[in-house]
This record gives C-alpha cells, structure tokens and sequence, in this order.
C-alpha cells in the first residue's frame, strides 16, 4: 500500500496509522523509506506510535482534539511535557 501511494504522482500524501500493524523494527524500515523516497511532495503522517514521525520536518502534537504542540521532534522533547513523556514510555530514546 505504501509503495502503491508513492506510484501515484501527487503533490500530497496521507497515512493514517500506517504502521500501526507493524512491529518495530518494520516500522522503522517503513519510516526510513518514507523519508528516502517522499521526493517533493507533503506527506502528512498520523501516528501514535513516535518512530514513525521522530524524523518529520514539522510533526503537530494533538491532545484532546486541539493541536498542544508544533515543532521539530528534539524541540518538543525539550518544550513539550507530554511528548517527551510519550518518548520515555515508547523508549526511543534517553532522555
């Protein structure tokens, strides 16, 4: 499927939970793809899971409906409470 969207020659591109049926370390391989391959277009990625957006240029942290957090993943690890709460817990890194 993801293969299949980036065919398509579309200025944008949307996953939804993408990976979210994926193990780990299939997911990364997923992530890492997505970033090689993306070329000029906007790909917009909904996610639980912070593997999958750890490397975006702009990732939104949305909390109850409302968007709580806007900047790169090492800014809001370093501004954002709960999103560094979130990588401690999916242990991505250490904090």
């Amino acid at each position: 499927m993801i293969a299949r969207a980036f065919l398509r020659p579309s200025p944008i591109t949307i996953f939804d939970e993408a990976t979210a049926s994926l193990d780990s370390g299939s997911e990364q391989l997923v992530a890492e793809a997505i970033d090689k391959i993306k070329g000029n277009r906007t790909v917009i990625i909904v996610a639980h899971r912070l593997e999958t957006v750890k490397n975006a240029d702009d990732i939104y942290f949305i909390q109850d409906g409302k968007a709580t957090g806007n900047d790169t993943h090492k800014e809001l690890i370093e501004n954002h409470l709960l999103h560094r709460q979130y990588v401690k817990e999916q242990l991505l890194e250490f904090i």
